[in-house]
């Protein structure tokens, strides 16, 4: 079985776009929106930086600008939607994870840390050989 490629750095826990975080996931959404912005406005961009570099602006066709604009909506309409449902993914998944622990045995608050950690025999060094 072929092994998984890890995520990239800026994709893991604690990265930018840490997609296991809702804030990761909002700074995606932003950057989908900011992408989809100039991508639809791209006619606007190009005449100004065409006359910034002193080049010859050719205008865009109404066609061009609404196939543009198609793109751009489909493409940020998707990564949108893509974040708030992952958003909403990872509030379903916490909430059940707080409800699974309902009820089990250390969920109770008067509990102290040697009823956690009672086990008795995991600490190496107060063992005795036998």
């Amino acid at each position: 079985m072929r092994k998984l490629r890890s995520l990239p750095k800026y994709m893991r826990p604690g990265g930018f776009f840490d997609i296991s975080s809702v804030w990761g996931n909002i700074k995606s959404i932003i950057l989908v929106l900011l992408g989809a912005f100039a991508i639809w406005n791209f006619h606007y961009f190009s005449f100004w930086l065409d006359s910034v570099l002193g080049l010859e602006h050719t205008p865009a066709t109404e066609g061009m600008v609404r196939v543009r604009r198609f793109w751009a909506g489909i493409l940020g309409g998707a990564g949108f939607f893509v974040g708030i449902a992952k958003i909403l993914w990872l509030y379903w998944y916490r909430k059940q994870a707080v409800k699974s622990a309902e009820g089990q045995w250390y969920d109770n608050a008067s509990l102290s840390k040697e009823d956690l950690y009672a086990d008795g025999g995991n600490n190496i060094s107060e063992r005795k050989e036998e």
